[in-house]
């Protein structure tokens, strides 16, 4: 009575790890950095001796979208795709266009997603 059960067990959790693998190949979850673009923020018109180190975001990229905290998607103008060397891969308007875009590459990334009031830099291993 218990090989049937302990049989049950280990397929149940078999399946249910393959599924949490399966699920964490459709996402990243990376760290980025916000970097202000508003001319009255920039770095050089703080004291020197007040300046705060960056703060570090955590940024979710899956296929069902890109989630950063503090951060409307309906805010975001563009988002870029840079090799490790700075060449520019693509700047894409649509976010699913540029999902799909970074899915099939392979490599390190830097991504960048621009708002009107700020950039959001970082690196992607894919």
């Amino acid at each position: 009575m218990k090989y049937p059960i302990r049989i049950l067990a280990a397929t149940t959790l078999l399946l249910y790890t393959s599924s949490v693998y399966a699920i964490i190949d459709t996402y990243k979850t990376i760290p980025i950095f916000k970097v202000d673009s508003s001319p009255e923020n920039k770095i050089s018109t703080h004291p020197k001796h007040n300046r705060l180190p960056q703060k570090t975001l955590r940024a979710i990229i899956s296929t069902y979208g890109i989630e950063i905290p503090g951060v409307d998607n309906n805010d975001i103008i563009s988002f870029e795709i840079y090799t490790a060397n700075g060449i520019c891969m693509g700047i894409f308007s649509d976010e699913m266009e540029f999902i799909e875009t970074l899915f099939s590459l392979s490599g390190e990334y830097e991504i960048r997603i621009l708002t009107d009031y700020a950039v959001f830099a970082g690196i992607i291993e894919i």
